[in-house]
């Protein structure tokens, strides 16, 4: 039986030793963390020693993010923000020498399916919180890359999305898998064409891609589909190979699976290898996999990850049958405390009816939250602006932590009752 995890850090041994030496210098959580497990960086040397430093949740961090954010340096960074797919979106900062490394080593592996694919023009397509009445908007990055960004999932954007290839004439596309799959949904419905195009690469990311889905993109673009699992908080962990097995990116993370069951699937552990100003170790993503143990005659030549269970992702529905995505709520929830400086520990939304909707809240013990109606009026205000309707919300403060679904123990920061 082959020890993967061990396999694993020891291919990534050096560039984990070399992180650690920095974050335990720069890091004054990982540094206190350390001295309390009685954890000396020189004594790392091997996969046992490393697994004495504990595991990571998103609570810890979210705890302790004033250390995170007194290691930001005089280098230029990008702020990043989680999807808050558990409920607790997390603000994450990188380099923008750190964030072009690890796209670098992203790209090396694309290439490596579709040669010389970076070269060649690409289109992103992505959502984002736009303000106003406008439902997308394009976003001129240069010659070779354009990003299409979309507020809703609708006929008329997804119209735009086409005429938008036929101008551009991209050779790769990256986007959301509901996207790309409701686009090609789209393109059968409407009986259009998209000849005279050559796409030659499709990867789907953010959400785990169905059969249905699968075939559909290959039936529209006539090529089959890779998919990308990854997180905000390490970038992409893993990327499909020409044969569909599903590899991690071991220059930029190392994973682990750990409390494995009979069948050897378990949590699924990161650590990231690549960013300097927020460093995750042996970080929880709340998703299940397993390592297949079996050798892939790709190129890749990095460990097999079966995903077993994805962190969900849910669609806000408008009566028109537009559907939107969930990201909306952190969008608005973010805007509305900051604002109001709102603290916030733990939130979830309810979709009741189309305009009606209910948002549960756990406050900070240690929050100064005395004008609760500003802030849901600010809440209101910057929802119905993204929505673009004036919505009606029922506002619920919780004294506890809000459970976990009893069927799949995750939380379900978003639920319909229309679905």
């Amino acid at each position: 039986m082959r020890h993967i995890n061990e396999e694993l850090f020891n291919e990534c041994y050096g560039k984990i030793k070399k992180n650690f030496m920095e974050i335990s210098k720069n890091n004054l959580y990982y540094r206190n963390l350390f001295n309390k497990y009685k954890f000396n960086i020189e004594d790392l040397l091997n996969y046992n020693d490393f697994c004495k430093i504990p595991i990571m949740t998103k609570q810890d961090y979210l705890d302790n993010i004033d250390y995170f954010e007194k290691v930001i340096s005089n280098e230029i960074y990008n702020v990043l923000y989680t999807s808050g797919s558990t409920g607790k979106p997390v603000k994450i900062f990188i380099t923008k020498k750190d964030d072009t490394s690890r796209n670098m080593i992203l790209c090396m592996y694309r290439n490596r399916i579709s040669k010389n694919i970076i070269c060649e023009k690409m289109l992103l397509i992505h959502y984002l919180n736009i303000k106003g009445n406008e439902e997308y908007l394009i976003e001129d990055k240069g010659k070779q890359c354009q990003h299409f960004c979309y507020g809703c999932i609708n006929d008329g954007v997804l119209e735009e999305i086409y005429k938008f290839l036929k101008q551009f004439q991209p050779k790769w596309i990256v986007g959301n898998t509901s996207i790309i799959y409701a686009f090609s949904e789209y393109i059968k419905k409407s009986g259009k064409s998209l000849s005279g195009m050559d796409i030659r690469y499709i990867e789907c990311i953010s959400e785990y891609i169905t059969t249905e889905q699968r075939n559909s993109i290959k039936e529209v673009f006539n090529l089959n589909p890779k998919s990308a699992y990854g997180s905000n908080e390490v970038n992409t962990i893993a990327i499909e190979c020409v044969n569909g097995n599903m590899h991690v990116i071991k220059e930029s993370v190392f994973v682990e699976i750990v409390n494995q069951n009979e069948q050897g699937i378990g949590d699924i552990l990161v650590t990231s290898l690549d960013n300097r100003l927020t460093p995750f170790l042996r970080y929880s993503l709340g998703d299940k996999g397993r390592w297949v143990n079996a050798e892939c005659n790709c190129n890749f030549k990095s460990p097999i990850l079966e995903i077993t269970r994805y962190r969900s992702n849910d669609f806000l529905l408008k009566k028109d049958g537009t559907r939107m995505e969930v990201w909306n709520l952190n969008s608005a929830l973010r805007e509305s405390t900051n604002k109001t400086n709102f603290q916030i520990k733990q939130y979830q939304f309810i979709q009741i009816d189309y305009n009606l909707f209910k948002l549960k809240i756990l406050e900070k013990e240690d929050g100064n939250n005395m004008n609760k109606a500003m802030f849901e009026s600010y809440f209101i205000e910057e929802f119905s602006s993204i929505f673009q309707e004036k919505v009606i919300v029922e506002f619920e403060y919780v004294k506890e932590t809000i459970p976990v679904e009893s069927k799949n123990g995750k939380f379900k920061y978003f639920k319909s009752m229309l679905t």
